[in-house]
């Protein structure tokens, strides 16, 4: 995707210029209200909204665990580094242009609040009908062809290199014809091969079965996670 540098009031918004004239209108708030009728508004800290006819997300980041009590939304910037926002969007942009599932990035926002603190936003298009992996085993289950491709799509990314920073259940999506998509690639890289894709399964597996624990009824069982990894290994 050929994408532009726009630079205003400390704030760099990356975009992608074939779609958009400017990205200013795009993160204003009279816009992120003009939200579809259907489906969730907000999922955490995701915003569901319609630009000029296309279904969007924005996605705020926020800081999780004890420090995301202490400190919400805001983050330090090292010499040399990259915003984790800026980050996000340059690797989707990667991974589409290889034909990986992922969301096609529109554009990404760091703004500036100290000498090396910052915040931000990443705008995506929306994966159509999407709903989560987890979600999905909420309303029922999947059928073993379902889990291995799921183990595909994982082993797809990982022969790419992508080593997914948090791969969990709700993390993989399953689109209008139940396809699998990756999201949320935060702090994920591309890598060498290493014992780095043995742990991203390890992850995912652990988030099946503690989702599992937290919904008794969720419909996952030793046998789907057999399903995946021959899907994996195939």
């Amino acid at each position: 995707m050929p994408f532009r540098t726009h630079d205003s009031n400390h704030t760099r918004i990356l975009y992608d210029h074939e779609w958009l004239q400017s990205p200013e209108p795009l993160f204003q708030a009279d816009n992120q209200h003009n939200r579809t009728q259907s489906g969730p508004i907000e999922r955490g800290t995701a915003l569901f909204f319609d630009f000029h006819g296309a279904p969007l997300v924005l996605k705020h980041y926020h800081r999780g665990g004890l420090m995301g009590r202490l400190v919400r939304d805001t983050y330090t910037l090292l010499p040399g580094g990259c915003p984790r926002m800026l980050a996000e969007f340059q690797l989707l942009d990667r991974l589409n242009q290889r034909g990986l599932p992922v969301p096609v990035p529109v554009a990404a926002r760091c703004q500036r609040t100290g000498w090396l603190t910052y915040r931000g936003d990443l705008i995506t298009r929306r994966i159509p009908g999407a709903h989560t992996l987890y979600q999905q085993l909420c309303h029922g289950p999947l059928d073993a062809a379902q889990w291995q491709g799921i183990g595909r799509t994982v082993a797809r990314f990982h022969a790419a290199g992508v080593d997914h920073a948090d791969l969990n259940a709700t993390n993989i999506m399953l689109d209008q014809h139940n396809c699998p998509w990756l999201i949320d690639f935060d702090k994920s890289r591309l890598r060498g091969d290493g014992r780095w894709k043995a742990a991203n399964l390890r992850r995912l597996k652990r988030s099946l079965e503690k989702l599992q624990r937290q919904t008794p009824d969720m419909h996952y069982t030793n046998a789907d996670w057999s399903a995946l990894l021959r899907g994996y290994h195939g």
